[in-house]
């Protein structure tokens, strides 16, 4: 009878298992957030869901949200969740859960939360649940924009970090964020949140490292820490550079023409009576000085500009002139006279005559009655 000879094969290499690097993980995170009898708010939720999505994954999520409908006796939920395929279970609702099922306390808003992301789960599997009518939408408490910048965070470094569970360390931040959209403020707090890793990671290659540190991670090989290192250096360097890249453009100041700006500006073209014309009300945008004359009040104004950008306008209002060198002048029963020497006048002379004048009122408005003499 003849016997079959079985082939020998070569020893293979062992590598590190699932085991050996949860062990590794559990050395760096700690053991699950102790939330017995707590209140978990804000500013530790974050932490805690910080553990969960390095530490836990979609199939973990499904259990957690199945325990909390179990220990609520929602027996139907519990058939529906069934249904719901893995890409779906929401992180958030696992976490959530989780916490209270381990005894947490969660207050109103993440209550809601917790069972608007159970309702989202269910609807993609296109079933009802026994707590919410389809028609009507659950009244969820306003949420602030910190606690969606974090809840946004939160779902994208657990999404990364499954995606490091199946890829190992070859992913590329840098096309996360852009295939995302992740904004230029989230990317800085993703890198933060991988920062420690990477420290980490970085110190066990060194000659620094401490025997307890390097006894954690005595399963990976030499060129494993290294290649580790480098993956986790590369995160921060892509948070950086997408922030870099995203930051806002500055925006160009709208320039507005001097027809729009003028457009509501009224002044009197012409006066027959004192034998004067305005000029083009286009020489007042950014002129240092500016005299007018009102017709009627038989005033004259002197506007001196403050700055280097001149005098401007609003409506019919003059703007950007000094409160304390600007004046309007009567000029009375020798009007022609003074007119006569705004105009043609030097600047001496007319410094002397309207340091013989009285002041009045400013007439920092133009109208129909207002004669723009010189700038």
């Amino acid at each position: 009878m003849a016997v079959a000879k079985l082939k020998s094969s070569k020893p293979k290499k062992v590598r590190a298992g699932k085991t050996v690097q949860r062990i590794a993980d559990l050395k760096y995170m700690g053991d699950e957030p102790d939330v017995k009898g707590k209140i978990v708010n804000d500013i530790n939720l974050t932490r805690v869901f910080n553990w969960y999505n390095y530490m836990c994954s979609r199939v973990d999520a499904r259990e957690y949200v199945e325990a909390y409908l179990k220990a609520n006796k929602r027996n139907d939920d519990i058939k529906t969740l069934k249904r719901v395929p893995e890409t779906w279970v929401n992180l958030q609702a696992g976490w959530l859960a989780r916490i209270l099922t381990r005894g947490g306390i969660l207050n109103d808003i993440y209550m809601a939360k917790l069972e608007l992301r159970i309702k989202e789960m269910f609807t993609k599997a296109g079933a009802k649940t026994e707590t919410t009518d389809e028609d009507k939408k659950p009244e969820l408490p306003k949420v602030n924009i910190q606690d969606r910048i974090k809840d946004k965070v939160s779902e994208f470094i657990g999404e990364f970090d499954e995606a490091i569970d199946k890829n190992g360390w070859t992913l590329s931040m840098y096309d996360w964020l852009q295939q995302k959209q992740i904004p230029a403020n989230q990317a800085k707090i993703v890198a933060e949140f991988f920062r420690p890793i990477a420290e980490e990671a970085a110190l066990l290659i060194s000659r620094n490292a401490d025997s307890g540190l390097k006894e954690g991670y005595s399963s990976f090989t030499s060129a494993q820490l290294k290649q580790r290192a480098a993956f986790y250096a590369s995160i921060l360097a892509d948070c950086d550079r997408h922030s870099s890249n995203k930051k806002p453009a500055i925006r160009k100041k709208k320039v507005i023409t001097p027809d729009k700006k003028l457009q509501s500006f009224k002044f009197q073209q012409e006066s027959k009576d004192f034998k004067v014309v305005s000029i083009n009300p286009e020489k007042v945008l950014g002129a240092e000085e500016l005299v007018t004359f009102n017709t009627r009040y038989k005033t004259l104004t002197h506007f001196v500009a403050v700055g280097k950008s001149g005098l401007d306008v609003k409506g019919a209002t003059i703007l950007n002139y000094d409160e304390e060198k600007s004046k309007t002048y009567r000029i009375g029963r020798k009007t022609e006279e003074h007119i006569e020497i705004a105009l043609r006048g030097g600047k001496r002379a007319f410094g002397k005559m309207i340091a013989s004048l009285k002041t009045c009122v400013l007439q920092h408005r133009v109208n129909e009655n207002t004669i723009l003499l010189k700038v």
